[in-house]
């Protein structure tokens, strides 16, 4: 019974705590190579997260059905809470339906094997990060 309270207990705390991945973040961000990025969509391949782009520069709604539909075809898959990648490269800068700065990067796992396609806001730069901490993105 004690467990079960202190279970309890905890998951009510993590309820609890805002998530970092929720909150605003500024419209324009630097992307390196290694950055950390979070995210609830990715896409396998090219062809299927330009699907996606094409969408987000007509609008918010359509971004969505789109990216429904790819996870209902098993090309593209959602998370409920978004999923930590480390950023390896960038496929194409584009401006959102919102006239956001908005970019392709292409996400690795821990062993630096590529998964696949998301998109953040903001753009991708290369060469040496400047100091500072890690971006997270949804």
């Amino acid at each position: 019974m004690r467990y079960l309270i202190a279970a309890l207990v905890t998951l009510m705390v993590l309820a609890c705590i805002p998530n970092a991945a929720a909150q605003e973040w500024p419209a324009k961000k630097d992307w390196y190579k290694g950055d950390i990025v979070a995210t609830a969509v990715i896409c396998k391949d090219e062809e299927t997260i330009l699907q996606v782009v094409n969408a987000d520069m007509k609008s918010e709604e359509a971004v969505i059905l789109t990216m429904n539909k790819l996870i209902r075809a098993e090309v593209c898959a959602g998370f409920p809470q978004p999923i930590m990648f480390l950023v390896d490269k960038a496929l194409l800068h584009y401006k959102d339906h919102k006239d956001r700065p908005s970019v392709v990067l292409g996400v690795v796992n821990g062993d630096r094997k590529f998964l696949g396609w998301i998109l953040v806001a903001g753009i991708f730069k290369k060469g040496e990060k400047p100091t500072g901490g890690q971006k997270i993105a949804i």
